[in-house]
């Protein structure tokens, strides 16, 4: 992973997931020699975090970016990010993010083109893109690693 903002925000994701969104983000890189290094734009967002996006254009004033309230997306939980790639110096939100899709999938990720949001990749842990539920029943019910509030995964 070349970019250093990359590299701070994979530091937040899920820990047992983290080196596997690194991997896919250093395979992105390797593969494509036009692009210059990959922005995880977000990662792990706070149920807060995840409610404020929620109320852009519906309660406070911005375009909606999201349909998912806290805890209904897996960016709540770490295992989550959006992405883009950096092409001649500049973000390109044009990229055509399709490209990725076969990479994610060797690194069991989903990507969000299903709802329309391309720059989106999950771990959605084999539950499907619902799973959020099954993560924030695991939250809710204080299943996490040890010493951390991250959800166990391992059971």
């Amino acid at each position: 992973m070349k970019n250093k903002t990359s590299i701070q925000r994979a530091a937040l994701l899920h820990p047992s997931r983290r080196d596997n969104f690194i991997a896919f983000i250093d395979e992105i890189e390797a593969t494509y020699p036009d692009i210059d290094s990959v922005l995880i734009v977000q990662g792990f967002r706070t149920f807060a975090e995840q409610d404020a996006l929620y109320a852009q254009g519906r309660t406070t004033p911005g375009h909606r970016v999201t349909a998912a309230k806290g805890g209904q997306s897996f960016h709540c939980f770490g295992l989550a990010v959006d992405i883009c790639p950096f092409v001649n110096g500049k973000l390109d939100w044009e990229y055509e993010f399709a490209k990725f899709a076969g990479i994610a999938q060797k690194y069991g990720l989903t990507w969000g083109a299903a709802w329309h949001d391309y720059d989106h990749f999950e771990d959605n842990c084999g539950q499907g893109p619902s799973g959020w539920r099954w993560a924030l029943n695991k939250y809710n019910a204080k299943d996490f690693i040890p010493g951390t509030t991250f959800i166990n995964l391992d059971k």
